[in-house]
């Protein structure tokens, strides 16, 4: 049998909805409009950053406890790992081995991974402070402004008496990003390279090496009981910001030419992308996890490059990215956004 249906009445528009009137690529407004989003989304999350904390301002004791979570989860972010017991190992002298002030060491981090340093030695006994150094990723000629400053610094700590251990990031040439067993290479950043794979188990370059600083410390701590601070040039600033709002042991922090605020982390280098950072962690909100021990932040004149020339392009493995240095306004900022945390009354 057969049975006669009458076409339904042509619907024009669904109810809730309205017909798509745009004129020219569509493809390309709903890029525009993505971006828009998440314009609005990274804006939006440094007020929505405030449901994560519970400051205790009028405490010093309470305030260190009221901030313990929010280390905890940037340890989490990072996927730092600190071994129980690490151990400090001398490797050899560098000068008159009758006169050991300048010697390189390595030490036990985590899991296989050590850490390396040249350390400058006060007289003996006589050392007022422990300062760890820790240089710039060493990227193109750029770099030699930040590298004559952190000179400057080590030179002048030693002169202070101050026992100043100097250690490195890693690099951003490309020299050893190689794929197919090192038969093939690569345009990636020594970072990128590491980050990438770091990535999938839930770690990041800058957690390694927070975490070997932090491991560093702790052989520090078995040798010396002078106060113990951190200096970080370019990625290194990085390192000593993160650094110094982990470890209250940190008496001071110093962070010369890093990319202090995070709001452009989106255009950075990826090497610098931490996942779900901008949910709980600004500028700000690092600098609030070192109150109120002491910091310094200075911003260089050489603010920002390319890199590599070719990232992003067709056939190139590197994602493209500014290597943003904070300037002194971002950075005052940031410093007036984490004074307003203390300024309210409990």
């Amino acid at each position: 049998a057969f049975v006669a249906v009458s076409p339904a009445a042509a619907v024009d528009v669904l109810p809730g909805t309205q017909p798509l009137t745009w004129d020219g690529d569509i493809s390309l407004k709903m890029v525009d409009d993505l971006h828009a989003f998440a314009d609005r989304e990274t804006e939006a999350s440094i007020a929505r950053r405030e449901r994560h904390w519970k400051r205790w301002t009028f405490d010093s004791e309470m305030y260190d406890k009221s901030i313990s979570y929010n280390r905890r989860q940037l340890m989490k972010c990072l996927g730092i790992e600190v071994i129980d017991a690490p151990r400090l190992e001398h490797v050899h002298d560098l000068l008159d081995p009758n006169e050991p002030k300048a010697s390189f060491l390595r030490w036990t981090a985590f899991g296989d991974v050590h850490g390396y340093a040249f350390r400058l030695s006060a007289e003996p006994n006589k050392a007022k402070a422990n300062v760890i150094v820790i240089l710039d990723a060493g990227f193109a000629v750029d770099a030699k402004p930040v590298s004559d400053a952190a000179m400057s610094i080590v030179n002048l700590l030693h002169n202070a008496a101050c026992n100043v251990y100097v250690t490195w990031t890693v690099d951003r040439r490309t020299k050893r990003s190689v794929v197919a067993n090192g038969l093939r290479d690569t345009n990636q950043t020594q970072r990128e390279f590491v980050y990438r794979q770091a990535f999938e188990m839930g770690r990041h370059p800058l957690g390694y090496e927070t975490g070997k600083i932090l491991a560093l410390m702790d052989c520090i701590q078995s040798q010396s009981k002078a106060p113990i601070g951190v200096f970080g040039f370019g990625e290194g600033g990085n390192v000593a910001l993160l650094a110094g709002a982990l470890d209250g042991r940190i008496v001071s922090t110093g962070v010369c030419g890093a990319s202090v605020s995070a709001q452009n982390m989106w255009e950075e280098p990826i090497d610098r992308n931490i996942w779900s950072f901008l949910d709980q962690f600004g500028g700000a909100e690092l600098l609030s996890l070192i109150a109120p021990r002491h910091v310094v932040l200075c911003a260089p004149e050489n603010a920002g490059f390319i890199l590599p020339e070719d990232s992003g392009k067709r056939g190139s493995q590197a994602a493209p990215g500014v290597l943003r240095i904070s300037s002194i306004d971002e950075l005052s900022a940031e410093v007036r956004r984490a004074k307003a945390y203390f300024a309210a009354k409990p």
